[in-house]
C-alpha cells in the first residue's frame, strides 16, 4: 500500500483537478472503512498499521483532520445489561 500511496501527492499536483482529488479521497476513505471492518482486533498488527498510516498520510494529504482520524478509530462503548 505504501508504494502506491507515495504517488498520490504527485498525481494530485500533476492533475490539479478537484474532481480527481475528491474521487481519490472517496475511494481511499472507503477502502480504509472496509479494512476497519475486516480487521476487527484493535490490538492487532494490521489494524495498528492501518491506524498509523491513516493518521499520518490522510492528514498530510488533507483527506481528514486529526479529530476525524480519532473519531474514525474510536471504540464504541458497549452497553451493560443490568
Amino acid at each position: 500500500i505504501e508504494n502506491i500511496t507515495k504517488l498520490f501527492p504527485v498525481y494530485m499536483d500533476i492533475f490539479s483537478n478537484q474532481q480527481f482529488v475528491q474521487d481519490l479521497e472517496d475511494v481511499s476513505t472507503q477502502f480504509i472503512k472496509d479494512c476497519i471492518v475486516y480487521f476487527t482486533d484493535k490490538r492487532g498488527k494490521d489494524y495498528q498499521a492501518i491506524k498509523h498510516f491513516v493518521a499520518k498520510e490522510f492528514v498530510e494529504w488533507g483527506f481528514m483532520k486529526d479529530k476525524e482520524v480519532v473519531e474514525t478509530f474510536k471504540s464504541k462503548r458497549k452497553k451493560k445489561d443490568e
